[in-house]
């Protein structure tokens, strides 16, 4: 299994500690939702942390296709797959998003123990979508004690966040966490 099979490939990034720690922070709980509007970098941020972790990676970005539960679902399922080196196909009978997601982590639940990242990337394209919304609430929901779920996004997804923030399950980091800093911007300069 390579742990790092799925992540965006990074050339030539900036280095930003003091966002690392951020998002290290942030990845004490369950739930990670990484938020800001186009350009702050926050799939290459994402990237980044989650290239010193050593544990696998499932990363799947999604786009208008995924708006429907059943191919989010599938989708994912094969990057999931990918990750773990085993096949995750969906079961043989049709079903809608609730019962597709419940499905997935129950089999995470009970076929793996090993710790797991999740990330969905580019989630605004499933906003305004019901079948991809119970799907995601799902997932969050019922994620497994060893997984832990990433949600990079332009927008606010529509998540269950009274129970998250009740139970301190989610990390948040937003486009001010994200914002260069002159600290940041000082080794550029000195380049070009």
């Amino acid at each position: 299994m390579n742990a790092h099979a799925q992540l965006p490939r990074l050339v030539q990034c900036v280095e930003r500690p003091h966002l690392i720690d951020k998002l290290r922070e942030a990845a004490t709980h369950d739930v990670m939702l990484v938020c800001a509007p186009p350009g702050y970098g926050k799939s290459t941020t994402v990237a980044q942390f989650l290239e010193q972790e050593a544990q696998p990676v499932a990363w799947y970005t999604l786009d208008s296709r995924d708006r429907d539960g059943f191919m989010l679902d599938r989708q994912f399922r094969r990057h999931l797959s990918a990750a773990v080196g085993e096949d995750i196909a969906q079961p043989g009978y049709m079903a809608g998003g609730q019962e597709l997601a419940t499905e997935l982590t129950d089999r995470l639940r009970n076929q793996f123990s090993t710790p797991l990242t999740l990330v969905l990337d580019d989630l605004h394209h499933i906003e305004g979508s019901a079948s991809a919304t119970a799907w995601l609430n799902t997932l969050v929901t019922n994620l497994p004690l060893h997984c832990r779920l990433v949600l990079i996004s332009r927008m606010v997804p529509q998540l269950p966040y009274t129970n998250l923030v009740g139970q301190s399950r989610i990390g948040v980091i937003e486009k001010e966490d994200l914002a260069f800093t002159q600290a940041d911007i000082s080794p550029l300069q000195e380049v070009y």
